[in-house]
């Protein structure tokens, strides 16, 4: 989010006592780094053993009535969640959302739940719920189910937050209005019904057009609505003066943007494929999906040029992704069930030194056949956009 909002985690973390949940939470993601970095049956070893001991800890953690509503109780289930991502990341394949990543988001929701209205009377509260609603609301967009408390939480973060943190509360907005549009497409595609998707097209193109003004619960409030998110097509132009979560909050808001262009091009390309798409449908879909290859393009650019904000970002040479990824989808688009080669956008020509690099590493071509959504990969030398296989949430582990 920001390095404002996650302080509070850093604090928190500098002040996990061993042998508390917070604190075997830390040991098993640093176990399942350690198995990324080493591959050897030792670090296999270490990694399930100190896994065991933090879902122990954890247990007792939740089943007790006080602890359940802790920081440290809510960080340390974060935390499980950040380790099954780790154990989804393989070399040279999608990362995957594991069954027990589905879980542990799904305890973050039920935690949030019992915390209540007390977790919003506090800084720390409020940072830590703006971090833990990031992982909420993609995993509603990827099980295509709406969180119906979020507009409630939403409400409670603006009854109690100062005016410095309406920018992260607009973030929240917006990505809620992304995911709930997100798990609506997602809903749609599961039920297998290429002409209800068909039919639905001109409702869902809808709300993608109005989504950056959509500030629903909050439409009322002016310092809210006075807050402009822009279209990802808008060219970027650097603060004068950036607040505090500036970066953050771009980074958010063009990561669930992003998801929604592409939850979009999949979305259109199941449209084409119902009976009774006509001939003038399929090229105004074509249109529209190629807008959504630039939309994604444009927010990985503009996320490399924001991240320069930040003093201590490294520079590198910045990857541009340039018209090639979305020349094929131009006049010589393919029709629906042929298998051209796939595109990867990369760089031709670099933008600024401060720039980060960012690869955008997708098949525009392929059907978005199963589930996915988008990740921005953070590495040592950039930035890369992959996409996020969304598992299996009934498989046991």
């Amino acid at each position: 989010m920001a390095r404002s909002t996650y302080s509070t985690v850093l604090d928190s973390l500098s002040k996990a006592e061993k042998g508390s949940a917070l604190y075997q939470a830390c040991i098993a993601v640093g176990s399942a780094y350690m198995v990324n970095i080493i591959r050897s049956p030792k670090t296999t070893v270490d990694r399930a053993k100190a896994y065991g001991n933090a879902l122990t800890v954890i247990y007792s953690a939740i089943m007790d009535p006080q602890q359940c509503k802790t920081d440290d109780t809510l960080l340390a289930v974060w935390l499980l969640g950040l380790y099954e991502l780790l154990l989804g990341v393989q070399n040279g394949a999608d990362p995957v959302a594991t069954p027990g990543w589905h879980s542990h988001n799904q305890a973050l929701t039920e935690l949030i739940r019992l915390r209540g209205s007390e977790q919003f009377t506090t800084r720390s509260g409020r940072n830590l719920f703006a971090v833990i609603f990031n992982n909420v609301e993609t995993r509603a967009l990827m099980s295509g189910q709406e969180c119906k408390e979020a507009l409630a939480w939403i409400l409670q973060f603006h009854k109690y937050c100062e005016p410095s943190e309406y920018p992260v509360l607009r973030a929240c907005i917006f990505s809620h209005h992304c995911a709930r549009i997100c798990g609506h497409i997602r809903a749609l595609v599961d039920a297998g019904d290429l002409e209800e998707v068909l039919s639905s097209s001109p409702s869902i193109l809808q709300d993608v057009d109005e989504v950056e003004r959509a500030t629903h619960p909050l439409s009322h409030e002016e310092v809210i609505t006075d807050y402009v998110v822009e279209p990802p097509m808008t060219p970027y132009t650097p603060p004068k003066h950036a607040y505090p979560s500036y970066v953050g909050v771009h980074v958010l808001q063009s990561n669930f943007r992003m998801r929604l262009s592409y939850a979009v091009f999949g979305f259109l390309d199941n449209a084409c494929r119902a009976p009774s798409c006509t001939p003038q449908q399929k090229m105004v879909f074509s249109r529209y999906r190629r807008r959504c290859i630039e939309e994604i393009q444009a927010l990985s650019d503009k996320v490399s040029r924001i991240s320069a904000v930040l003093p201590d970002i490294q520079s590198c040479e910045p990857v541009n992704q340039g018209k090639d990824a979305t020349d094929g989808l131009g006049h010589n688009e393919p029709q629906v069930g042929e298998s051209p080669d796939a595109i990867k956008a990369r760089s031709k020509e670099p933008h600024e030194r401060s720039t980060r690099a960012v690869e955008v590493c997708l098949d525009f071509q392929r059907p978005v056949d199963g589930k996915f959504t988008l990740l921005f990969n953070h590495t040592n030398s950039g930035m890369s956009v992959v996409r996020f296989r969304f598992g299996d949430e009934t498989r046991a582990r």
